[in-house]
């Protein structure tokens, strides 16, 4: 009979010891993971933000009739290969590579041309070391068609290169009519990594507290129940069996 009382205590103990562990670990990982996917979106907001007011700097600094003298001096595909061959590239060149390495920009500031009879875009100016010039760009986002004249943020997209967050505004000329876009990207892969390093860590914070909170919780529980009464039904058998009704409890009859 006291192994049965012992046994019965003894699941009572951890059957409510478990659902206040499991409410406890469900409030921390809804909290973590609301975090998580709350400083996603805040950061990706911000990212966009940056790359825009990034890209309209560059839309305005970027000379649109030099842009688009030398779009019809080169026509062909690696016409320029050194960011020092021509005069004008240079130029261009050296406005996008300033507003890079003033604002710390990990990916390169590019210009790009649409061409409509290959419905594809072509890269012309680069902040980059070795010029990429009128390669294509194929898997372009919609946003760089339906926006191409009043410029906006491209959200998460893939391309032949990765996922990434951009920002494009027009080049226009000294007629206002627009000759290129230029373009602001950031590698959407890296941002995503860096977001989940930070939820690991704070998960790694949560179990450290976690694991000691949970063991001072089981020893209070234990020393506050040690002296507990135990059940009526348990009880019954006893009284039933006393063979003196003096000895049996004041509700035993």
């Amino acid at each position: 009979m006291r192994f049965k009382f012992f046994l019965y205590r003894l699941s009572r103990r951890f059957s409510f010891l478990l659902v206040v562990y499991s409410t406890i670990a469900f409030i921390w990982m809804y909290k973590l993971g609301s975090s998580y996917f709350l400083d996603l979106n805040t950061g990706r907001q911000a990212v966009l933000q940056r790359l825009e007011i990034l890209a309209n700097s560059a839309s305005m600094l970027l000379n649109g009739d030099a842009h688009k003298a030398l779009t019809e001096k080169y026509s062909n595909r690696d016409d320029i290969i050194d960011n020092t061959q021509d005069s004008t590239y240079y130029v261009l060149h050296s406005v996008l590579r300033s507003l890079v390495e003033k604002n710390k920009v990990s990916t390169p500031i590019y210009t790009m041309v649409y061409k409509k009879e290959t419905d594809k875009y072509e890269f012309i100016v680069s902040s980059s070391d070795h010029p990429y010039f009128r390669h294509t760009f194929t898997n372009y986002p919609e946003e760089l068609i339906r926006n191409y004249l009043t410029g906006g943020v491209v959200d998460v997209y893939k391309s032949e290169n990765g996922a990434w967050l951009s920002a494009f505004q027009p080049v226009k000329n000294s007629q206002g009519d627009v000759v290129a876009v230029v373009q602001c990207d950031e590698k959407f892969d890296e941002f995503i990594q860096e977001a989940r390093t930070a939820l690991f860590i704070n998960i790694g914070i949560a179990l450290i507290i976690f694991f000691p909170f949970s063991f001072f919780l089981y020893i209070l529980y234990y020393s506050l129940n040690s002296y507990s009464t135990p059940p009526l039904h348990f009880l019954l058998p006893i009284c039933y069996s006393s063979p003196s009704t003096a000895l049996a409890p004041p509700h035993c009859s």
